[in-house]
């Protein structure tokens, strides 16, 4: 996968990716007004997504954003709490600017996670926490393909925009400015985790916007 992420995001090893996250806080919400990319010359098993997610440490997490459909060429809502729940009466295509809310909340015992998209809920999953003060929240942008091997993802997509990023904590109700927070990496002696754009080759920033594709 290639990918540009913020907040604490896990590296795979099948994506480029640019992730951002910020450390296990406690953060539970994350908005942000998001330019689609434009897409296109994706190779076979090639698919790009927007999304944004959070973790705990030794926790799968949940993530929810947009997801490119190939072979009807659409952005279709996702969201991932276990398995994936796609929204397919609801497509945007490239160059659209939504503004996209998700985040985690517990209510009479049970742990919730929604995806608003200009200001009404989409999708609504359910993931149990162990601890709300020690989730991370993460932003990303990607284009994913199973045994990426860092040169053999062949399609673009470009200038993406994030623009307005601001997060909330579990104790608060107000939301934040992204850029208030450090973000969060840690190499384990074999990866990366956390910020990160993988690879660099296919990273490229300019004006606010986020391209990916192979220099």
């Amino acid at each position: 996968m290639k990918s540009t992420a913020e907040p604490r995001a896990r590296l795979q090893e099948n994506n480029s990716n640019c992730f951002n996250p910020i450390g296990f806080n406690g953060f539970d919400g994350i908005q942000a007004d998001v330019t689609l990319p434009n897409v296109s010359n994706l190779g076979s098993g090639e698919q790009p997504w927007v999304y944004f997610g959070f973790e705990a440490s030794g926790d799968s997490g949940v993530e929810a954003g947009l997801s490119y459909q190939t072979g009807n060429p659409r952005w279709l809502p996702f969201i991932r709490a276990g398995g994936y729940q796609y929204k397919p009466d609801l497509p945007f295509s490239d160059g659209n600017t939504l503004h996209i809310k998700t985040y985690v909340k517990s209510s009479s015992g049970t742990d919730y996670f929604k995806l608003e998209i200009d200001y009404d809920v989409i999708l609504t999953g359910y993931h149990e926490w162990s601890s709300f003060s020690s989730i991370s929240v993460k932003r990303v942008t990607s284009i994913a393909r199973n045994g990426f091997n860092g040169s053999n993802i062949n399609g673009e997509s470009r200038n993406q925009k994030r623009t307005n990023t601001t997060v909330s904590k579990y104790n608060s109700d107000y939301y934040y400015s992204f850029s208030n927070y450090d973000l969060w990496s840690y190499w384990n002696g074999n990866m990366w985790f956390g910020t990160v754009d993988c690879t660099s080759d296919y990273i490229h920033r300019s004006s606010g916007a986020i391209s990916i594709y192979k220099s």
